[in-house]
């Protein structure tokens, strides 16, 4: 089992893939019960994590290498950044020139993560309003 935000288990539903039940805590608000599955057990390296993001449709990462892959293999991303992260992650950009799929929204002061999640939550709405919008 791996470490983070919650204890990982088998999927007996689904074999090879494993659930993850979210840690109780804090980013801004409760993280709402539930499993949501867990890929990671097979990841090895960098060419595990692209091949696993081309068969997303998006990624939501906070992770700088996991979002960058996603969007260098041509899929949305959508990166959670650190108010101090600095010029690795363009700072004062919410673009980026090199991977025009890569939207970054950052936090507006240490700790407070709020905004930057309305804007995630606010941005994926949109998006998935045109996805559902082009496949009608």
């Amino acid at each position: 089992m791996r470490s983070g935000a919650g204890a990982s288990r088998p999927d007996p539903r689904r074999p090879g893939r494993h659930v993850r039940q979210p840690a109780e805590g804090r980013i801004g608000r409760e993280v709402p019960p539930g499993p949501s599955l867990d890929f990671t057990a097979g990841l090895g390296d960098f060419a595990d994590t692209a091949a696993l993001v081309a068969n997303l449709h998006l990624v939501v990462a906070a992770d700088m290498s996991v979002a960058y892959r996603a969007a260098a293999t041509g899929r949305p991303a959508r990166l959670l950044s650190r108010i101090d992260a600095g010029w690795r992650r363009l700072d004062g950009r919410s673009d980026s020139p090199s991977y025009p799929g890569l939207r970054i929204f950052r936090q507006p002061r240490h700790g407070e993560w709020d905004d930057a999640l309305a804007q995630v939550a606010h941005a994926l709405g949109t998006w998935a309003g045109r996805v559902a919008a082009s496949r009608r």
